[in-house]
């Protein structure tokens, strides 16, 4: 099986199919979680009830974390997973307006809002 999976003809048949999955106008805009799913997932998760989902939506708070950290936010250097997730969850919990943006961004606007970045001398 492994051999089928890395060979040369099975390669680009399945890059093919995964441009197609994931190209496309609308495809992008259906693909991403919104604010309130990743809301309904971490209170899930502030609960205590273990899912797949929780584990989906730890997980898409450290990539965004880990991804935006000292660019836009600058989290304490001790900082742990559960705290930021606390933070991302009362910020949604307080700003129902973040429910129609992309989780993503509501992520973002949690921690900046929590741990913004200080600014540089030159860029008042």
């Amino acid at each position: 099986m492994t051999k089928l999976l890395f060979s040369r003809r099975f390669l680009p048949a399945a890059s093919l199919l995964l441009c197609t999955l994931f190209a496309g106008g609308n495809a992008r805009a259906d693909y991403y979680w919104k604010g309130s799913t990743l809301l309904q997932h971490l209170d899930e998760e502030a609960r205590g009830v273990p899912s797949f989902e929780v584990a989906v939506a730890l997980g898409y708070v450290t990539g965004v974390v880990d991804t935006l950290d000292s660019l836009v936010v600058c989290s304490p250097p001790d900082v742990k997973l559960r705290e930021t997730t606390r933070v991302v969850y009362d910020y949604l919990k307080g700003h129902p307006q973040m429910a129609t943006l992309p989780a993503h961004r509501a992520i973002a606007e949690a921690l900046g809002d929590a741990w913004p970045c200080a600014k540089k001398e030159g860029n008042k």
